[in-house]
């Protein structure tokens, strides 16, 4: 059912170490993936794109995301299960996609553009990354102890 060598490697996981690289002390967006899909022991590939697949996201948090872009030249991506970082990115873009649901809601998701992450991902990938509580997502400035905003 599972291979007790990956699952063990998953608990012997130190956490990411601070301080963060400077790249990331502005602000990370943190996409929480469910425990359930499968993707804590998948192959990078099948993490990337989870990634890149439309999520519920307000005009202001793309918003936000793009200052940030415009204001650091780019915004880390960091992609976790439970706290284990499974994967990280470099977001180029933010672009809302919609239409409405059955029920007449409008439909307020987006699809993030990204590309492989720069030298600061290697002090994420393989650690654990402890956040606040919070949604499938959130914008996290570490120096906060409140996240930014959240999805």
């Amino acid at each position: 059912m599972y291979d007790a060598a990956r699952v063990q490697a998953l608990a012997d996981r130190k956490q990411v170490q601070q301080p963060y690289p400077e790249l990331c002390r502005g602000g990370m967006l943190v996409l929480r993936l469910p425990g359930r899909s499968g993707l804590a022991l998948a192959p990078i590939e099948d993490v990337r794109a989870e990634l890149q697949r439309s999520r519920p996201m307000s005009a202001t948090a793309r918003l936000q995301l793009s200052a940030h872009r415009a204001r650091f030249g780019m915004a880390p991506v960091i992609a976790t299960v439970a706290g284990h970082v499974l994967g990280t990115a470099e977001l180029e873009g933010c672009t809302a996609v919609g239409g409405t649901a059955a029920d007449g809601t409008p439909i307020r998701d987006s699809v993030l553009q990204l590309s492989d992450p720069g030298a600061w991902a290697a002090a994420f990938l393989g650690r654990v990354l402890r956040t606040p509580p919070g949604n499938a997502w959130l914008w996290w400035a570490p120096s906060s102890r409140q996240p930014m905003s959240v999805g």
